[in-house]
């Protein structure tokens, strides 16, 4: 029973680490219901970001059964967006999509690194969704890029690294390739605000 309730104060403190302080209460709110889907996460992997100042731990995986809608409905606004951004992270790329599809039109900035994090990311699926939806999240991407250009570069890295490995095939010029077009917008976006300052 020890290691049970270990695991769950681990998994929670992490999952704090991955929100601004100010979502804390709301996260264990999240945490709390997740937990009954047995919930675990992947303790070694993760990204180091920073918002608005605030040094977060966004985890690399996550593992749980589907939160069922009745669940998902007794949350609030804000807890369903911290649910949904810890799906982001879910080990199911179809949760993900279909996780990421709902958080289209939020402008709420502490959800910019989960978002972000998928450019870097394989399924051309998901990277296909954020580029439709590009022109609600440029402006937080580009807050993002400021805050965290070292991992900006990382996510490009990662981007082309897959690109290399499981789409040449389908499109062998890179330039064509939806998670390029994506970053080379945001990056171009991000540079016309550094010479306008």
């Amino acid at each position: 029973m020890r290691i049970v309730e270990s695991s769950r104060k681990g998994d929670q403190n992490q999952l704090l680490k991955a929100f601004p302080s100010y979502l804390h209460q709301d996260v264990l709110i999240v945490f709390d219901m997740l937990f009954t889907y047995k919930f675990s996460m992947h303790s070694y992997y993760h990204h180091e970001v920073k918002l608005n100042g605030e040094h977060l731990v966004i985890p690399c995986r996550i593992y749980c059964n589907k939160p069922e809608e009745k669940d998902i409905e007794g949350l609030t606004d804000i807890q369903s967006k911290i649910l949904y951004c810890i799906l982001l992270n879910h080990n199911n790329g179809f949760l993900r999509q279909n996780t990421l599809e709902k958080l289209i039109g939020t402008k709420d900035y502490f959800v910019t690194p989960f978002i972000f994090k998928l450019i870097g990311e394989y399924i051309i699926e998901i990277t296909d969704v954020i580029y439709k939806e590009r022109i609600d999240w440029l402006e937080n991407f580009i807050q993002f890029m400021d805050e965290n250009r070292t991992y900006a570069i990382r996510t490009e890295s990662r981007m082309i690294s897959y690109w290399n490995a499981y789409y040449r095939y389908r499109c062998p010029r890179i330039k064509g390739y939806v998670g390029y077009k994506l970053m080379k917008e945001i990056k171009y976006e991000y540079k016309n605000k550094l010479d306008t300052i």
